[in-house]
C-alpha cells in the first residue's frame, strides 16, 4: 500500500527528509512538514514541525519520536501522542516567553493544571498519551528534560494506566468482558442465525474469528488467504492461524505467530475452504471489499456490531441486548485464560502481546485469582512449583469419568496421534490439548503415554524462540511432563 505523499518544503528545514514505512505498510517520506493518506479509511494525518518553539535538540527528538510511533503505532495513536506533545511545548514557550530549550517539571505542572481549568478534553486522555511519551523520551536517551521530570516520570505515581483499559478494569457491562452466561446467549443466537440462512458463510466466519480469537481488528484486517493452513491429521483436517502482529516494529512486514484454530472456527473453515471466498490467491485479504482491498478495521467493527445487534441475544445483567465491539471478546479471552490459571506470558502470547506489559489490566478484572496468586509463592513460581496436578493411571478403564472414548487426549501435531492420557472433567474444553493438560488438574496421563518424546519436542520449540519471555511460557509445560515421566518410572500416585 502506498499513500499519496505531498511534501511541503521548508526555508532552512531543521530535520532531515527519510523515508518510513508505517505500521499499516504505508510508504512516506517525513520532513518537516508532511501527510499520509490512509488508503483504507481514507484519512489524512498531517504534520508539521516548522512552528513548533523548541530548541534543535528537542526538535529533532520530536521528529524521533513521531517517526518511531509511526512506525510502531496506529496513525490515529501517532498523531493523538504527537499532538500532544506539540501542545506542552507550545504552551511552555508560553510560560517562558522564548523557544524552549529544556522541558521541565515545573512546565508539566502548568500545562497539566491548565488542561484541568480549560477542560476542552479529558485530563485523563492528555496523560494516557503525554506520560508514556515522555517516559520513551526519557528511556531513548535525548537530552532536552531536566532531571526533576526524569525523577517525576520515574516515580510509581506519575504512573497513568491507559484509559483504553478502564472497561476491561471495571468489568463494565457495555463494554467489559462477556460473562459466561453473554457468551453461551451469543454463540445460541449466531448459530441459529446461520442454520437459519439469516448470515452468510463469510459473517458467520468473521464473528468467530473475533470470538475464538480474540483478535484486534487490524489483525482482522490483515489477513490474507494464505494466512489459513490446513493441515491433514489421523482425526481429519488440521487448522493453524498465521496472526500478524498489531503494534512494533516490523508488525506490518510479515511478522506472524502461528496459532491453532479454535475447534468450531475450524469447522466453519474448513467447510468453506472450497468456496469462492478461501479459494481466491494466497495473497488476497481475507475479507476484502468490492476494490480487492483490505476491509479496513473500522468497517469490520461496524460490520460485527451491526451483525450482533441484528440477532435476537440476552444479557441477564442488563436484562437487553448484549453491546458487542471487537475488544469485548478480547477481554473475554484474556480474563477467562487467567481464570483458568495462565500466567502472564502465556496470556501474552495468547493476545499476540510482545511484552506482559498490559497484562496487569486483565488481572486487575479477575481479584479471585489475585488474591490466590498472593497468598502463593508469586506467580511464576506458583506455576512451576505444582505444575503437574493430575495424576497418572493405566488405560481407560476402571476410572468413573473416564469411561468413554470421547475423553481420550492425543496429540496429532508432534506424536501422530498416539493417547497420552485422558481427561477427568466431563466438559468441552478449549484450551490448548494436550499441552495445556499437562498442567491441568483432571488430567490423567497413562503410565505408558509417550511424554519423553512430547517433553523433547517442546524443549526443541522453546530453544527456537528468540524472545525469552516467550520461550518461558513452555517452562511449566515441560517441568509437568518431567514430573510425569519421573512418575511412570516410580508408578506410584501423583503427589496432590
Amino acid at each position: 500500500m502506498k499513500s499519496t505523499i505531498r511534501l511541503k518544503p521548508a526555508s532552512g528545514e531543521r530535520v532531515p527528509v527519510m523515508p518510513l514505512i508505517t505500521v499499516n505498510g504505508i510508504e512516506v517520506l517525513t520532513s518537516a512538514t508532511f501527510q499520509i493518506r490512509d488508503p483504507l479509511s481514507g484519512a489524512r494525518f498531517r504534520y508539521s514541525l516548522i512552528d513548533i518553539p523548541c530548541s534543535d535538540e528537542i526538535l529533532n527528538t520530536v521528529y524521533t519520536l513521531l517517526r518511531e510511533y509511526l512506525s510502531t503505532r496506529s496513525l490515529n495513536y501517532a498523531t493523538s501522542a504527537h499532538g500532544v506533545i506539540r501542545d506542552l511545548l507550545t504552551f511552555a514557550a508560553q510560560v517562558d516567553g522564548k523557544a524552549v530549550q529544556q522541558i521541565t517539571l515545573r512546565h508539566l505542572s502548568a500545562f497539566i493544571a491548565n488542561e484541568r481549568e480549560q477542560q476542552t478534553r479529558k485530563l485523563s486522555f492528555v496523560m494516557a498519551f503525554l506520560v508514556p511519551y515522555l517516559r520513551r523520551w526519557k528511556e531513548s536517551g535525548h537530552g532536552g528534560l531536566d532531571d526533576d521530570l526524569m525523577a517525576y516520570l520515574k516515580d510509581a505515581k506519575a504512573h497513568v494506566d491507559g484509559f483504553e483499559y478502564r472497561s476491561l478494569r471495571t468489568r463494565d457491562p457495555e463494554r467489559g468482558p462477556l460473562t459466561g452466561q453473554e457468551l453461551g446467549s451469543l454463540h445460541a443466537a449466531l448459530n441459529a442465525a446461520f442454520a437459519e440462512r439469516k448470515l452468510t458463510l463469510e459473517e458467520y466466519a468473521l464473528a468467530w474469528l473475533f470470538m475464538g480469537t480474540g483478535m484486534r481488528p487490524i489483525q482482522v484486517s490483515r489477513m490474507r488467504i494464505g494466512d489459513i493452513r490446513f493441515e491433514p491429521g489421523p482425526s481429519g483436517m488440521e487448522v493453524y492461524l498465521d496472526v500478524s502482529l498489531a503494534k512494533g516494529q516490523g508488525a506490518y512486514t510479515g511478522t506472524r505467530w502461528g496459532r491453532r484454530c479454535p475447534t468450531v472456527l475450524a469447522e466453519i473453515l474448513v467447510h468453506a475452504r472450497d468456496t469462492a471466498w478461501l479459494a481466491r490467491e494466497h495473497g488476497a485479504p481475507l475479507f476484502a471489499n468490492e476494490d480487492g482491498l483490505p476491509v479496513s478495521p473500522t468497517k469490520l467493527r461496524s460490520r460485527l456490531s451491526e451483525m450482533i445487534q441484528s440477532l435476537d441475544t440476552h444479557s441477564e445483567r442488563l436484562n437487553g441486548r448484549i453491546p458487542i465491539f471487537p475488544y469485548r471478546f478480547r477481554y473475554s479471552m484474556g480474563t477467562r485464560a487467567i481464570e483458568h490459571g495462565a500466567n502472564d506470558y502465556q496470556v501474552a502470547r495468547l493476545l499476540t502481546h510482545r511484552s506482559t506489559y498490559s497484562i496487569k489490566h486483565y488481572r486487575a478484572a479477575t481479584p479471585g485469582v489475585q488474591k490466590v496468586i498472593a497468598a502463593s509463592l508469586g506467580e511464576s513460581l506458583e506455576t512451576i512449583a505444582k505444575a503437574f496436578q493430575g495424576k497418572v493411571r493405566t488405560g481407560l478403564s476402571g476410572e468413573a469419568g473416564s469411561e468413554e472414548v470421547s475423553v481420550l487426549l492425543r496429540d496429532f501435531e508432534r506424536l501422530s496421534g498416539r493417547a497420552v492420557g485422558a481427561c477427568g472433567s466431563r466438559t468441552a474444553c478449549y484450551q490448548h490439548a494436550p499441552i495445556a493438560c499437562l498442567t491441568c488438574r483432571y488430567f490423567e496421563a497413562f503410565d505408558d503415554a509417550p511424554i519423553a518424546e512430547l517433553v523433547e519436542s517442546l524443549r526443541q520449540e522453546q530453544l527456537s524462540e528468540r524472545e525469552p519471555r516467550i520461550a518461558a511460557i513452555y517452562d511449566a509445560a515441560i517441568v509437568a511432563g518431567r514430573e510425569i515421566m519421573a512418575l511412570q518410572r516410580n508408578k506410584g500416585p501423583a503427589k496432590q
